[in-house]
């Protein structure tokens, strides 16, 4: 396996060495990361100040402010905080479509870069595969120490089986006991439908953002004529004939299908990225993910 291609170069490492995470929500960890929080703890950066009162820490007394004033004024810092975030990835069959890049590549440069930024800000991270059969998931784990074998878990991530959001979002929120970051990585293409999978994930605890992957022959399709299309994940076969009036169907049905699902998330609080395999990797992750929020 060691000639595999490494999921992001140094130069691109490099890049985002910076940058951190971001919530719309303030959440608090069990453990200090490097995360300015808006609570008032004791860390080295100053916040405020608030009058004293018995049984506050003596230590933090201003006592420059008491030689002037000769009132006792307690100095204020903001504390760091972790943040826990857990990635969902689509290993179903349907993701393993497109070429050159598939949407199982990027969905796994997309994943390792999330995961770089977590693991280098001492971030507490999951990253939990699924289909059908959720398999085993990497985590909890945190530390610059874990960056590779998060890497090498992604790598050895294999496309197969059917999509089944229900179960594996049902299943992320039962195990979302702390607050946090959940950025849930797939297709979509849920035979079953994605509303009831996404609807377990409409919660307080969690900071939801749903990246959509679509590969440049899902939005423009190279085909005409009489074909034999195969569903890889039913794993059925359909005769069409692909007209053109059949593929302006089509890309209207594909519109209203990216629409209803931005406009679901929107409308519960959740952010909504879309990310083609076409696009350059690093405007998907440094341009679309800072517009939507997620990387800053």
């Amino acid at each position: 396996m060691a000639d595999r291609p490494k999921l992001l170069d140094e130069e691109f490492l490099r890049r985002i060495e910076m940058l951190d995470l971001l919530s719309r929500k303030m959440h608090r960890g069990a453990d200090k990361g490097e995360r300015r929080s808006r609570k008032k703890g004791e860390s080295v950066e100053f916040a405020d100040y608030r009058h004293y009162v018995q049984g506050d820490e003596p230590r933090f007394i201003d006592w420059n402010i008491f030689g002037r004033l000769d009132r006792l004024f307690l100095k204020l810092f903001l504390e760091e905080e972790e943040l826990n975030l857990r990635i969902m990835i689509d290993t179903s069959s349907s993701m393993d479509s497109g070429s050159p890049v598939s949407k199982m590549d990027l969905s796994r440069k997309i994943a390792a870069a999330l995961a770089y930024v977590a693991l280098s800000r001492n971030n507490r991270l999951v990253i939990s595969p699924f289909d059908e059969s959720p398999s085993g998931e990497l985590g909890p784990c945190r530390g610059r120490k874990m960056v590779m074998r998060a890497f090498e878990f992604l790598q050895d991530l294999s496309p197969g089986g059917t999509t089944c959001l229900e179960t594996a979002c049902r299943r992320a929120a039962h195990h979302a006991k702390r607050k946090g970051v959940l950025v849930l990585i797939s297709d979509f293409l849920d035979p079953s439908g994605w509303d009831r999978g996404l609807h377990y994930l409409v919660s307080g605890n969690l900071d939801v953002h749903a990246v959509q992957v679509l590969s440049e022959t899902e939005i423009n399709p190279p085909v005409r004529g009489d074909l034999r299309l195969f569903d890889c994940e039913l794993r059925s076969f359909a005769d069409v004939t692909v007209s053109e009036n059949l593929l302006k169907t089509y890309r209207r049905t594909l519109e209203a299908f990216m629409g209803g699902l931005k406009a679901y998330c929107i409308g519960r609080g959740m952010n909504y990225i879309f990310a083609r395999t076409g696009a350059p990797f690093e405007k998907t992750v440094l341009e679309l993910m800072r517009t939507g929020g997620l990387l800053g």
